[in-house]
């Protein structure tokens, strides 16, 4: 027999020694497992004053647009740049600080990646232009990329 073929029996009866030692659960000289405790939600008590809250951040885009001016059948929109800002609703309770303040660009939109917490109900937008105030109120729900703010200006058609 030469080396090489040595070399080859000795590996292959050497792997299967150390394959068949160990593993499985057939005794051995190890700890005793330890027992899997089960966990409940109920088990867990928050602090006093957590509140349980989540968020998520979506990409939306504002859109300032005449309640009364159409044009394809769709809103026209409010060209110019205005400020909007953003408010959160829990239930009848709008927050009285915005939550965002942006411009929009001279098409009369902004988009803006948004964090909306979990236990807001809707989002209130509002715009003064040309002295009249713009309001939205849109459910969080319902928000998938886009918030209309629709303005009571007749705008001429482009």
């Amino acid at each position: 027999m030469n080396d090489f073929t040595k070399a080859v029996v000795w590996g292959t009866v050497s792997l299967g020694l150390l394959t068949g030692c160990g593993g499985g659960d057939g005794g051995g000289s190890g700890s005793a497992p330890t027992p899997e405790v089960q966990t409940q939600f109920s088990d867990i008590a928050a602090p006093t004053g957590f509140e349980w809250k989540g968020s998520e951040h979506r990409q939306v885009t504002i859109k300032l647009v005449s309640n009364f001016s159409q044009q394809g059948g769709e809103s026209m929109p409010i060209r110019g740049q205005h400020v909007v800002h953003l408010f959160s609703v829990v239930g009848d309770v709008e927050n009285s600080v915005a939550m965002f303040t942006g411009l929009t660009d001279v098409s009369g939109e902004l988009t803006y990646q948004i964090e909306l917490a979990g236990h807001w109900q809707a989002i209130k937008a509002m715009s003064s232009v040309r002295g009249i105030e713009c309001v939205s109120h849109t459910d969080i729900a319902v928000i998938v990329d886009e918030i209309t703010v629709g303005c009571d200006i007749a705008l001429d058609s482009d």
